[in-house]
């Protein structure tokens, strides 16, 4: 109903707002050694069966902030948003921000290359509105969305290619996850299913799940040109697949381009 929906999409707005409060939080109370800023474009491949059949594509802005406060752990906010399109012009609104700690346990040391092995914790959400035009004016149709609270395996190579160029490439594996997805109506799509259904509710609703039955990874790479002592300029690329089984199946890719910085404190 009207006074549930209202009050998920206010525990929403809350969620992003404690996503960002902990960043600044970590960047100014953690004494980071250094941070890093990017900002690109995404290329966003869809399927939610909740909304619709038809497979989405398009580009969104994604935007990432890291604090590294030692040379093992950071924490990073991720935040994307934008628009999709299906082939017959229907349209989806998406926003999708993500929060996660990633500490690096061991590492094994070459001449010219480190390889770090770890695991990240990392809280991910995903919410979708789809969009129809009613007498000229474009209106909310479906919704959809989801959110992850996962663990998962951490891999990185720091692979120096001259005195100003490093090679960093990731890998990112979850293996167990809590996900939360809530139903809307089909009919009326500011109803959640569920009589009385609340935010307490809906987390409530999630289930647990492993890399078995909810597959994803994310691998990237990352080209890093040292300035000076204390600056970089970066180039990266990110791939990130996801699906998910339930209640019904959601599937999704994501490659990025980012340019930006990393600066030392």
């Amino acid at each position: 109903m009207i006074r549930d929906y209202l009050f998920f999409q206010k525990a929403r707005l809350k969620l992003l707002f404690i996503f960002t409060s902990l960043s600044l939080w970590c960047s100014s109370v953690l004494a980071q050694k250094n941070s890093q800023f990017y900002a690109g474009a995404a290329y966003f491949y869809s399927k939610d069966e909740i909304i619709s059949s038809s497979i989405f594509e398009g580009k969104t802005t994604k935007l990432s902030v890291d604090y590294s406060f030692s040379p093992q752990k950071k924490i990073s906010f991720i935040y994307l948003y934008g628009d999709l399109y299906s082939v017959t012009g229907q349209k989806w609104q998406v926003l999708s921000p993500k929060l996660s700690f990633d500490s690096f346990l061991f590492e094994l040391k070459t001449k010219r290359t480190v390889q770090e092995f770890g695991f990240s914790l990392s809280l991910d959400g995903m919410w979708t509105t789809s969009k129809f035009s009613a007498g000229g004016v474009l209106r909310n149709g479906r919704k959809s969305g989801y959110l992850n609270s996962f663990i998962s395996f951490e891999y990185r190579s720091k692979i120096t290619l001259s005195q100003k160029n490093v090679l960093e490439p990731t890998v990112g594996l979850p293996i167990f996850y809590y996900t939360v997805r809530p139903g809307y109506s089909t009919l009326d799509p500011d109803r959640i299913i569920g009589d009385e259904a609340t935010a307490l509710d809906i987390a409530k609703s999630g289930e647990f799940r492993t890399l078995l039955n909810q597959p994803s990874f994310q691998t990237g790479v990352t080209l890093y040109h040292i300035v000076s002592e204390k600056i970089q300029l970066a180039i990266v690329y990110d791939y990130h697949f996801l699906t998910i089984d339930f209640p019904r199946k959601y599937s999704s890719i994501n490659q990025t381009l980012q340019m930006g910085i990393k600066w030392k404190l």
